[in-house]
């Protein structure tokens, strides 16, 4: 038996896509977030390292190694807390971003429903819409 696709409304699959969104966002976020955070436990090891043959040491060639390939003269722990402030400041904007569409979404929906129920009852839209209008002046004083 073959299984019926689900019709979504427009606003149904604006909110899919948004979720959706959001959530590629977000993972990008946490992967910079996590790859800062790996560094900086990489950085804080380097910063006590063994007295015996350090310049040998496989992670300081590693980090030796990366940084000089990127052609960046840094190290895991400073690259790594600036990779974790960034991925902070990301996760900000995203967030903010998609507050505002949700918010967005929210008021659409209102003023859709709004709409139809002024065609369906146009004399009660009408006292909800002067009751709104003194609410609104009220909160404005």
């Amino acid at each position: 038996m073959a299984r019926q696709k689900k019709v979504l409304s427009s606003q149904e699959k604006a909110k899919r896509d948004l979720k959706i969104a959001e959530s590629v966002y977000y993972t990008i976020g946490g992967f910079f977030l996590l790859v800062g955070f790996v560094f900086s436990i990489l950085g804080v090891i380097l910063l006590n390292p063994p007295q015996e043959n350090f310049a040998s040491s496989p992670l300081y060639l590693a980090e030796q190694a990366f940084f000089k390939a990127i052609n960046w003269n840094t190290t895991f722990l400073n690259a790594g807390a600036l990779l974790m402030v960034l991925s902070i400041i990301y996760f900000m904007i995203v967030f903010y971003i998609f507050s505002r569409k949700g918010d967005d979404l929210a008021k659409r929906e209102h003023l859709k429903s709004h709409r139809q129920r002024e065609i369906v009852f146009p004399q009660q839209a009408a006292m909800e819409t002067t009751a709104e209008q003194v609410d609104d002046n009220k909160v404005n004083e």
